[in-house]
């Protein structure tokens, strides 16, 4: 009987891989918030919460940055994302062992991912005609998902070896090429 190896596809987000990678920034974020008299159960509950907010931050950000888009169109939208991701990962770049820090750069990092995935799917809808739609929110979904992997191998590689600071100046810096090419197109596509 030939084995099913369906399951040990990988799928951004379930997978032992994606477990242990995000076990070690879970650990890594209760390590910065538990010190001084704050408990490790504590740490943990504030990191999870952290996150939430960082969710919730992002769904809220993603219906302001559809309306934005409407008024000045996507390419503006994705740089100002890009620049909210510079500023995230510079913060993140700063071992805090304070909440306030870190929930400004959870914020900031919701606040672009929110502001970025609108945009890309309305830049995606409004260059592609409609019989080829389907085939092109396909293609966005691949090149985000291989995006999502390469980045977390090179961040994840640069944590492990080097530091967490490291892995996220890293980060920042392709966030600030990718704000510096989300301008150039604007001034480009206005001319």
């Amino acid at each position: 009987m030939a084995s099913d190896r369906s399951s040990d596809a990988y799928v951004h987000g379930y997978s032992a891989r994606e477990d242990i990678r995000l076990l070690d920034q879970a650990t890594t974020l209760a390590e910065l918030l538990h010190h001084d008299t704050r408990s490790l159960t504590a740490a943990t509950s504030l990191a999870i919460l952290l996150y939430a907010g960082h969710n919730a931050l992002a769904t809220l950000t993603s219906v302001a940055g559809g309306h934005w888009i409407d008024r000045v169109g996507p390419r503006v939208v994705f740089a100002a994302a890009a620049g909210l991701y510079v500023a995230a990962y510079g913060l993140f770049v700063v071992s805090w062992h304070a909440w306030p820090p870190l929930l400004v750069a959870f914020a900031l990092a919701g606040g672009g991912i929110g502001l970025a995935e609108t945009a890309e799917s309305t830049l995606v809808a409004q260059l592609l005609p409609d019989q080829l739609r389907g085939s092109g929110f396909g293609m966005l979904g691949a090149v985000q998902a291989a995006g999502d992997f390469a980045a977390s191998a090179a961040v994840g590689l640069l944590w492990s070896v080097l530091s967490p600071a490291v892995g996220f100046a890293y980060a920042a810096a392709w966030m600030a090429a990718a704000c510096g090419v989300g301008w150039a197109s604007r001034s480009a596509a206005s001319t």
